[in-house]
């Protein structure tokens, strides 16, 4: 029997499960007994105790309660890493989010009064996405970059990212009002969603289509001066333009992705503005190289 509270439901249907592959996943990596007990603040007994069940009873138990699995274990994934890299506080909040989506999920599908409610609350079940929570998270951590501003051109800046290879604008996120210049500094306009940025998303595609390690794409403002500080980190910068046409930029972008570019510095054209295109593998190398860019700029 299900019950009415999400918090039960994770609590007795989803967390064991979860743990279990969390757990499995930890002992993959590298990870002692000893130490998962110790990262998860659960006794060593525990531990040994999950571990004796194979993962692919975890794994079956949550299909047969209608999870995604795949989706499951990109968002554990995510999760690990942010705990590997020794963010408990961000791998607790990611989890939190999946938990909590997914015992929505199983109590919107268990009980048809709640079914009408739910179909009309569908965004509010993506805010708890934890690919928008991540996003949430870097593009606190970017519009507090001293300088920023400076970076931003007049069209204004975005930031998208992709969790998994893109195939279409909706698996990508970003914002969209883009960041925009106010005063002295930087400020987001709009909450992050995915198709937000239809222009910037589609480049993201073209490159990561010769390149399907990317998943993440920015624009900032043209200078001569930002490209001799991405030479100075020897990566590699594809030039486009000036251009005639938006079509004409489009087929510009897909000659010069097959050069696998870390950069590309569009001169703009016919209702564009010059913008340098920047892109890396993931929020947290964006955000690395923004921040450079902007102390030496």
């Amino acid at each position: 029997m299900i019950t009415l509270f999400p918090q039960e439901i994770a609590a007795k249907k989803i967390i064991p499960s979860l743990k279990g592959v969390i757990i499995h996943k930890m002992i993959d990596m590298g990870y002692s007994q000893h130490r998962i007990a110790r990262l998860l603040e659960i006794s060593q007994p525990q531990v040994h105790k999950y571990v004796t069940r194979s993962r692919i009873y975890y794994y079956e138990y949550l299909e047969a309660l209608g999870f995604d699995v795949d989706y499951i274990n990109r968002v554990v994934d995510i999760a690990l890493k942010l705990l590997s890299k020794g963010d408990k506080p961000r791998f607790v909040l990611v989890l939190t989010s999946l938990i909590d989506s997914l015992s929505i999920q199983l109590l919107c599908e268990t009980k048809p009064y709640f079914r009408e409610l739910c179909r009309q609350t569908g965004n509010t079940l993506k805010f708890n996405d934890p690919f928008i929570e991540e996003y949430r998270m870097f593009l606190e951590k970017l519009l507090v970059i001293k300088g920023l501003e400076k970076l931003i051109p007049e069209v204004g800046m975005n930031v998208v990212y992709a969790p998994t290879a893109p195939e279409d604008i909706t698996d990508i996120i970003g914002l969209p009002g883009r960041i925009v210049r106010k005063g002295d500094r930087a400020v987001a306009i709009g909450d992050p969603m995915y198709g937000a940025s239809r222009h910037l998303a589609r480049v993201l595609i073209m490159i990561s289509k010769t390149r399907p390690e990317i998943r993440t794409a920015s624009n900032i403002r043209y200078d001569e001066k930002i490209l001799g500080l991405l030479s100075n980190k020897k990566l590699n910068i594809a030039y486009t333009g000036p251009h005639g046409s938006q079509a004409d930029f489009w087929r510009s972008i897909e000659q010069v992705a097959v050069k696998k570019p870390d950069a590309i510095a569009d001169r703009g054209g016919m209702g564009l503005e010059p913008v340098i295109y920047l892109f890396t593998e993931s929020l947290d190398d964006m955000l690395s190289l923004i921040r450079y860019i902007a102390r030496k700029y």
